[in-house]
Formats: structure tokens, sequence, C-alpha cells
């Protein structure tokens, strides 16, 4: 405590007031009055004179009875009756004042009969700003990137230690860090709502501390940043920062509906957003074994299609990721099927993954195919219908647009009855053995060719009509000579179409 310069006497009696060192403003500043020397005009009543509009509050010490601060709120203390002026009494009082300035009250002590001034003071209160917070955010703040910002605390506060506290949506940040200073310095993760030693620590004039933010979505978000008085729990400091952020980087890919075996088929990366992590560099994860070239177009220098050799696209420094930029691909498969593949944007500095995209590619086998000419069968060989045959994979197929898979066995057409007429085929001109009439045994006495005997009489034993049976013979194997050359020709026909 300091005394006041000013004291003006008032015959034998004066006051003199004690103002503390520091005073701020929204804090209660306590100062004392004392009183000096006697008055022979008896009891005496005290009065403040000063600007209310810059006051928040002016209290006193009760000693009397019930003790403790009492509001003044009129522009008088003591009891209404008055108090004997004492040499070196002292009283308490305690102000608190709404903003920054030099503020001069006026303070009297009256007689209570016929109020006459019996001392009187006129302090001058030199009041400092409130603390406050200044709060200095990124130009760029990225959903799912750690976001860098600072804190720096101006002015001072005569309620001693302090101790910060964070209020903010817990559902959309995933991580809230502060930079340790002390001991082990580093990155540490606030995992309650406040920061700082729990004894508090000093509010300093333009200290700054840094914290690092990481939203989990995009959009625009207000966090309460408070210095609070470890004792009393007072609000020393606050401000209230909205932090604007936007939407994570992202890939789209641009595929066609399908990917032919063997042919290269291009497809296009492009990327939205932006990075606050820097530079970036591109990668790709799929099955090697099922692609036989991973080809991107150089924009750059030597333009044109170049081989990927290994799983990364781009500079070794990386390339700055732009919002709409395109990337053109090409991709041969060595087989049909559906493969998934992972294409990742990560940052140079720190590898942390900017944009992904996983799409799915459908690889089917183009087919190459022969058309076959139906052909009517005969009765003396097969025939087939109209179909195409895939000289890569060696399946049929009944139309040329190979959508519709048949077996070989159902190309084929089986040979047809003979048609016979008068025991030939109109056809083919076999003979139909079935009409052919059976042989009959000859008569002797009609044919007379009965052998005679030694003693000159005809033998009754037949002969055995061996030439009626060569013509029999002869149309038989005429028959068998027809349908082994018809087998022969359609198993000759079905091995060229095989």
């Amino acid at each position: 405590m300091l005394p006041a310069a000013s004291a003006l006497a008032q015959g034998s009696a004066s006051l003199s007031v004690n103002l503390p060192g520091v005073i701020v403003a929204g804090e209660p500043a306590e100062f004392t009055v004392t009183s000096h020397g006697t008055t022979a005009q008896g009891l005496v009543k005290g009065t403040f004179s000063y600007d209310a509009s810059k006051v928040a509050k002016l209290e006193y010490y009760e000693t009397a009875g019930n003790a403790g601060w009492r509001e003044l709120t009129g522009d008088s203390f003591g009891p209404s009756s008055g108090f004997p002026l004492m040499d070196g009494a002292t009283s308490r009082f305690r102000v608190t004042f709404k903003e920054g300035g030099t503020f001069t009250t006026d303070i009297q002590l009256k007689a209570v009969n016929g109020g006459a001034v019996v001392a009187q003071a006129t302090p001058s209160f030199t009041v400092k700003a409130a603390p406050t917070l200044t709060v200095n955010l990124p130009g760029a703040i990225v959903a799912g990137e750690p976001a860098e910002f600072t804190v720096t605390s101006h002015g001072q506060t005569t309620l001693g230690a302090v101790k910060g506290y964070f209020s903010y949506d817990a559902d959309k940040v995933e991580k809230l860090e502060y930079y340790e200073t002390f001991n082990d310095a580093g990155w540490r993760e606030l995992t309650g709502d406040s920061f700082g030693p729990d004894s508090g620590f000093p509010l300093t004039d333009s200290a700054t501390s840094r914290f690092r933010v990481t939203f989990k979505e995009p959009g625009t978000f207000t966090t309460d940043i408070k210095l609070v008085a470890v004792n009393g729990g007072t609000v020393v400091a606050q401000a209230t920062p909205s932090f604007t952020v936007a939407a994570a980087p992202s890939l789209t890919v641009d595929l066609p509906d399908t990917f032919a075996v063997g042919q290269p088929t291009e497809f296009t990366v492009t990327s939205h957003g932006q990075t606050t992590l820097g530079a970036v560099k591109g990668y790709f994860s799929y099955d090697a074994d099922k692609v036989e070239k991973l080809e991107y177009y150089e924009t750059f220098n030597d333009a044109g299609w170049r081989e990927l050799t290994g799983d990364s696209f781009g500079p070794e420094s990386g390339f700055p990721l732009t919002d709409g930029a395109t990337s053109r691909f090409r991709v041969t498969f060595k087989e049909a099927g559906e493969f998934e593949a992972s294409i990742q944007l990560k940052a140079v500095t720190g590898g942390a993954v900017v944009a992904q995209a996983t799409p799915s590619f459908t690889a089917v086998h183009v087919h190459n195919p022969v058309a076959v000419e139906g052909k009517a069968p005969t009765c003396t060989e097969a025939g087939n219908i109209a179909y195409w045959y895939c000289t890569d994979c060696g399946k049929y197929f009944s139309d040329a647009a190979c959508t519709k898979e048949i077996a070989l066995s159902d190309t084929e057409l089986a040979v047809i009855p003979h048609d016979y007429q008068d025991g030939k085929c109109t056809m083919c001109g076999a003979v139909d053995t079935a009409s052919l009439p059976l042989p009959q045994p000859a008569d002797p006495a009609q044919t007379g060719d009965a052998e005679q005997t030694e003693t000159g009489a005809a033998s009754t034993t037949p002969k055995t009509g061996q030439s009626n049976d060569l013509v029999l013979w002869a149309a038989l194997m005429l028959a068998v000579a027809g349908i082994t050359a018809g087998g022969a020709a359609y198993a000759k026909k079905r091995n060229a179409r095989g």
C-alpha cells in the first residue's frame, strides 16, 4: 500500500488515503482511509463523490455486528446518526473500476450537525486496463490436419496465479495440444478442459503460448479461452476465437465401366481442396500380379505416357496439391476380375496421408470370335448350327457378341434318317438292305441241275446257291461302305471346327 499524496486538513482534522500499487479494471482494489486529529463539531458522516459510470462497485468493510464487506449503494458511509472522528482510525474500502484510466474521487467527513466539512481527501486512482487475450489463427485450417495457433496475454492482474481453460465442442475436435516449454519440452495433448499447472502460473504481459488443434470435420467453430484466478475463480481474461475449417482434401477417380484384358485403358484422378502440410507425393497400391502395365501421362518437359515402375508418382520433391487438378493414368490388366487399388497423396514432410481413394476396377476378357456357318445335316453326315468360337479362350457362343455361351455339343445337328424309296435312299442312293429278298433253297427238279450218282440216278442234295449269296453280300458291302464314308467325313468336319 502507498499513501495518497493528497490530504486536506480541516481545522485540526485530516484524512490520508492509502492506495494499492496496482489497480486493474475489473478487479476489486482495496484501499484505506485514515482520520487524523479531532474535531469539536461532534459526530461526523462520510461521503464519496466519484463518476459512477466508471465504477462497477464500491464497498466498505463493516467491523461492527455482522462484520464483512458491504456495498455502498449511495454516496455516504457510516451510520446515519454519525460516528465520532477518532485520531488514527482506519476504514477499509474496495473499489472495482469498469475500465482503465485515471479517476479522482472526493472523500469528505462532514459534521452531522450543520454539515460542515471536517476533513477531506481527493485521491487519484490510476487504473490499468483489464488483462486481455489475443488469439492468432492460421490463414487456413483444414479438417484432419493439425493447425497451430497462439494465445498471447496482455496486462497484469492483482489476483495472483491463474489457470487456463478451454471450452469447445469435443465432438468436432480430434485433438487439442499445447506446447510445453518447461522440462521435457514438446507437444502435449490436453485431455481435459484446462491447461497449466494445478497451482497456476503468473499472468505475464505479452506472454505467448502455442496450441495445436485438429478438427474432425469442416465448419465454423467457436472456442472460449479463459484465464481464471486460482484463488476465488474470478475470470481474469477471456477470448472467444472462431475457427473456420475447410473440408479435408479428397480424390475422385473417373473409371470406364470395364477394362479390356490386355488392352491399355485410361482413367483419371482429380484432387479437391487444399492442404496446410506442404508438397505431396502420390502412391499406388495394387496387386502387381494382375497388372501388366501402369502408366501416367507426363505433362511437363517431354510430355507423354510414362510407365510407373514403382509404387509412387510425381517428383521426389513432391508437388503442390491443387484444387481441381486432374492427372491421367492408363492400366493394362493381365486377366479378368474385380480388382481394388489404393491411391494416396502423402505429405513429403512427415508422411501424413493427405487424401485417399480406393477405386474398384472391373477387367473383362474381350473375345476374338471366329464365325462358323450353319450346315444342315444329311443322312450320311452330321450338320451344325451357326455359332462363334473364341480363339483366345476356346469358348463357343450362339451370338456374334459372344454373350451367350454354349457347349460344343450344342452346335451339333445329328445325321437324319435315309429316305428309302424302291429299296434305295433318294438322297444318297444307299440300298435298303431290309427290302432285299431273303435267299430261297433251289428245287433240283425245277432247275435240272440234280447231280448224277455213280449209278446214274439223280441226287436229291440241293445246290449251295452261291450265285445268289454273292449278290446279297455285294449289296451289304455297298451299304457298309456308304455308312463308313459318311462317318469319316463327319469326323473330319468336326475336327476342323474344334
